[in-house]
């Protein structure tokens, strides 16, 4: 009996601990949304009082509007035919980055957006610091592999290295 109160105390406490979790995630949404909505209206604002510094008869001016193209989502190796290859997914994705003005931690952010299932998982648990990481990342286990005898050769053929474990060894043979 003993037993089972413990393990009901320990879900108690998991409970406790998720119910806390869940809280905090929804002030920080919140309070995100607070400032996206302050932004919006300062940005709304200054629309405003640019169009009444403008004068009206003023020469009209060329506006360029840039063609967006939505990037696809990728979650990993294409398992339909609609799915983006990884190779043609990540070289988009670095012309992207290269065109568009955001820093190391928006782009980062831009190529995590865009990844789902096993990428997106892969990607969060080794924690990159840029986007290029992270699409070196992509492009490493989920790109094109070897023959499965190229696999065997490179398996058979390597040398542990010194100071090298089972658990330790250079991501690219």
């Amino acid at each position: 009996m003993d037993d089972l109160e413990e393990q009901l105390e320990v879900l108690r406490l998991q409970l406790e601990q998720s119910m806390a979790q869940m809280t905090e995630a929804q002030q920080e949404k919140a309070a995100a949304e607070s400032e996206w909505q302050a932004q919006k209206l300062h940005l709304e604002q200054e629309l405003a009082r640019s169009h009444q510094l403008e004068p009206a008869a003023a020469a009209p001016q060329r506006i360029y509007v840039q063609h967006e193209r939505r990037m696809p989502k990728l979650g990993g190796r294409p398992q339909k035919p609609e799915d983006p290859d990884v190779d043609d997914w990540t070289s988009d994705m670095e012309n992207h980055l290269q065109a568009s003005p955001l820093s190391d931690r928006e782009g980062l952010d831009f190529v995590v957006d865009h990844l789902t299932g096993p990428a997106g998982q892969e990607v969060r648990f080794r924690e990159p610091r840029t986007a290029m990481e992270a699409l070196q990342i992509v492009r490493h286990v989920f790109g094109d592999v070897d023959t499965m005898g190229a696999a065997q050769e490179a398996f058979y053929t390597r040398i542990q290295q010194p100071g090298e474990t089972l658990w330790i060894i250079p991501s690219r043979w």
